[in-house]
């Protein structure tokens, strides 16, 4: 059971930025109460506030956490400072010649998901597309602490909200690239970046498309299932 606290920095984590009434809907609360618990979490630095004007009516305050709330979801820069310290010994001299600086980077990005791919990879290529992508999501939230997956009309979609690859990258405008990789070797199929929104600047969504995967490491995988509801635990993912 997760408190109400935790359930509203895990929504504003989604969203980027609520406004109480939003918040009360997606929650399920009154909005007094909301507004108590964002009280409280505001005091605790967790949570700040900046007033939006609407064409009509007063204006009203979006809610969004702050750098000690986001610090509330999983952190782990360091390990991926010592898996980048790995690739970077590993590096040959051919590989980086004549490559610029973002190249480079680029290149040992790559070169982390393509680990990740093959540390995972055999594990799923023999599942349905349904229950791979479910396990991918697993895999991701372990990664990061937050990421959730849902059936859509076409297929799938898998978002993390915590993408600690695309912060370092730098690129809060462009599709992730680790992610991409990331799912297009496990999944063994063509996603397609999906826009993030303007308050989730590291929101990394990806659509996958309901058809049956292409081979992956020289298998195919089987038919594709029905569609199974994923654990709503996911989104749980703050502390309380």
């Amino acid at each position: 059971m997760h408190s109400t606290k935790s359930q509203i920095l895990a929504a504003l984590k989604r969203q980027g930025g609520c406004s109480v009434d939003e918040l009360a809907v997606a929650l399920g609360l009154a909005p007094m109460t909301v507004r108590q618990h964002l009280a409280t979490l505001e005091r605790d630095a967790l949570v700040g506030s900046t007033e939006e004007r609407q064409r009509l009516g007063r204006p009203h305050f979006v809610y969004s956490l702050t750098e000690k709330g986001e610090g509330s979801f999983h952190q782990h820069y360091d390990r991926i400072a010592m898996q980048l310290l790995d690739e970077v010994g590993r590096l040959d001299s051919t590989e980086i010649a004549g490559l610029s600086a973002e190249e480079r980077a680029a290149l040992l990005f790559d070169k982390l998901a393509d680990r990740f791919v093959a540390r995972h990879g055999p594990q799923l290529e023999r599942l349905p597309l349904s229950q791979r992508v479910a396990a991918v999501a697993e895999l991701l939230h372990a990664e990061s602490g937050f990421a959730e997956w849902a059936a859509t009309e076409r297929g799938f979609e898998i978002r993390d909200y915590n993408c600690f690859y695309r912060k370092l990258n730098g690129e809060d405008s462009a599709p992730c690239r680790w992610h991409e990789r990331v799912l297009r070797g496990l999944l063994g199929c063509a996603v397609q970046c999906e826009g993030s929104g303007p308050r989730a600047a590291h929101l990394c969504r990806f659509a996958v498309a309901k058809a049956e995967p292409q081979p992956v490491n020289g298998a195919h995988a089987l038919a594709v299932e029905s569609f199974a509801s994923y654990p709503a635990a996911h989104g749980d993912a703050a502390a309380s």
